[in-house]
Parts: C-alpha cells; structure tokens; sequence
C-alpha cells in the first residue's frame, strides 16, 4: 500500500480505492492497514471523498470505522450519511437507534420506500414477523412511486440481505419502466433461485434478447434454456451453433452446441465439440458437467460420464438439467 498510494498523487480518489482493493488483494493481512490509511488520508477531505470512503469501508467490512467516521451530527443531519451508517447498524445487527436515527432531520431527505426497507430488516432480524410482513408491504406499495434509482437501490439492498423474491418484484417494476428494462430483467434474471425451471426463466429471456437483439450471451443462454426444456429444438440448435462457431472455446457456447445435437439425436457430433478442447473440469460449472454427463453417457462411455457426475451437487442443477442425469442413474 506504501508503494502503491504515493504513486496516487494527483489522480481521482476512486483511483486510490482502487489502488487500495489491488493492495489488499496482493496481501489480505494489509486489509486493516489499508483501511486505517485512508481513513487518516481523508480526514479533511471534501464531503464527497469521505462519502465514497465511507461506501468503500461499508463494502469491506469495516462497519465500526465507519460510525467512528460519521460521528453523531453527520448521520443526523445529512441523508447520504445516514444511509451509509443504518447500512453499518444493520450489518452489525446494532438495531435499537435506527427507528429514531429515521425520524431524525435526515431521515426525512429518505423515500418511503427505503424507510418501509430498512424497518423491514429490522423487524426481521428482531424475529418480528408480522411486522417485517407489514413493513415489506408497504415497500411493496411504493415501487410504482418511487424513482429507478431508489427502486435500483432498494433492489440491490433486497438482493443482498438475500430477500431474492422482494428484489424480483422491485426489479419488474425497473423492467416495466422505459430506460430501465435490461438492468431490470438483468437482475430478475440473477434473483431467480438456482431450482428455477428453464421454462420459467424463457420468457425473461425472450423480453431481454427483445431489448438486447445483438446480445449474443442473452441469445446462448436463451438457446440453452430452450433445448433443455425441448421447446422449439430445431430453431434453438442452430442458434446454438451459430454461437458456437463465434466462441468455439467457450465452454458455455461448446455446451448449448452439444446438446442442441444431443437433443436432434446427433450423440456423437456433440462429443466431437469437445474434441481438441483444454477444459479443465474441475472448475467448470455444473450445468456444463451436467451436459457433458449425458453426452458422454449416450456415446457409451458409461463410467467417465459417471465419474464426471460424481462431482455434481444436484442442488445447484435446474430440474430439466438433472434430468439430462436420470440415464446415469442405477436406482
């Protein structure tokens, strides 16, 4: 970090968070340091840097620093500091202020529906189920109010204190509005449980290619969800491989291929896709094994398709994805 701040001077502060997180990723055991840096670095800052400084501690862990930082009069006088330190509080799970730091000066510069929001994790993390129900309503009644950046932020605050279903319906409403549809459908996509059948994720991506024609990953991954629901094959194994020849080392677009011809019972064209290929299995995503499973199982080569499916997690498999699994099976 000593190196790598001075060098810093004169360039932007996101520059130096920059140059802060590759410190830290180099040496882990600087993290503390880092942090401690900056902090002393910024301490007469304009408002602005401190801010950002203060997300960038959040977004690490450094809670306690942060309050320490903001002090009493920032968060009660100024709404971007009080956002920032009821993210610390609930991080930290410290609960009892934050009704009172919301009904501070600051706290009425707050939308409605990321005041219903953070009671709603309050209620929640107290075991108040009936009133986190009550208050994840009223967020619920907001979102036609509020402006897409504040349905962005409290999408992105659903997400990640994991209430995946409330951040699916605030990003349909991003979806619904002009400007903000592929960001919206992009993050509904994303809050979708990894169980979530093909069919039911085809027409999020049948509205997302609509908004992104060109997008050719949007266009695979639509390809593949097809196949593996066995809708429209023909059409969805040649969009396969068209792909496939842009990409031909691309795992995602080598698996969409192969089981747009396993589907058209070409068994042995879709192992030849693999042919030539330096796939490190090991780390390849189990959709991938998963396919490569019923490729290898419907050549015939019975046990590399069952030592293969050995170091699959079923949970992590949509169900027509461990169903390409079911000829491996012995019971």
């Amino acid at each position: 970090m000593a190196d790598i701040l001075p060098s810093l001077s004169g360039r932007s502060e996101g520059d130096e968070l920059l140059a802060a997180d590759l410190a830290i990723k180099a040496n882990p055991d600087s993290k503390h340091d880092v942090a401690e840096k900056l902090i002393k670095a910024r301490q007469l800052s304009p408002r602005a840097a401190q801010l950002d400084l203060a997300r960038w501690l959040n977004g690490r862990g450094f809670q306690k620093e942060v309050i320490e930082m903001a002090g009493v009069e920032k968060p009660a006088n100024d709404t971007d500091w009080l956002l920032i330190v009821l993210d610390s509080k609930t991080a930290l799970g410290d609960l009892n202020e934050i009704p009172k730091m919301l009904s501070s000066p600051a706290g009425s510069g707050i939308q409605e529906g990321v005041r219903h929001l953070y009671l709603a994790k309050v209620a929640m993390m107290k075991g108040d189920s009936t009133l986190a129900e009550s208050e994840w309503a009223n967020v619920g009644a907001s979102l036609h109010l509020e402006k897409p950046e504040i349905l962005a932020y409290i999408a992105g605050y659903e997400e990640q204190i994991g209430a995946l279903d409330r951040a699916a319906q605030t990003y349909r409403e991003l979806a619904n509005r002009e400007g903000t549809g592929v960001n919206g459908l992009v993050g509904l996509i994303r809050c979708q449980p990894r169980e979530t059948s093909a069919k039911k994720l085809i027409p999020i991506y049948v509205e997302l290619l609509a908004a992104v024609p060109n997008n050719q990953d949007a266009a695979c991954d639509l390809a593949y969800l097809r196949l593996l629901a066995k809708e429209d094959v023909p059409e969805s194994a040649a969009n396969a491989e068209k792909l496939y020849v842009s990409q031909p080392n691309t795992l995602t677009r080598i698996s969409a291929a192969a089981l747009g011809r396993l589907r058209a019972g070409d068994a042995k064209g879709a192992m030849e896709l693999y042919h030539g290929k330096d796939i490190k299995w090991n780390f390849a995503a189990a959709p991938w094994k998963a396919v490569r499973c019923a490729v290898l199982d419907a050549n015939g080569v019975a046990a590399e398709a069952a030592n293969l499916k050995a170091t699959i997690d079923p949970k992590t498999l949509r169900p027509e994805e461990r169903e390409l699994l079911t000829p491996l099976r012995k019971d």
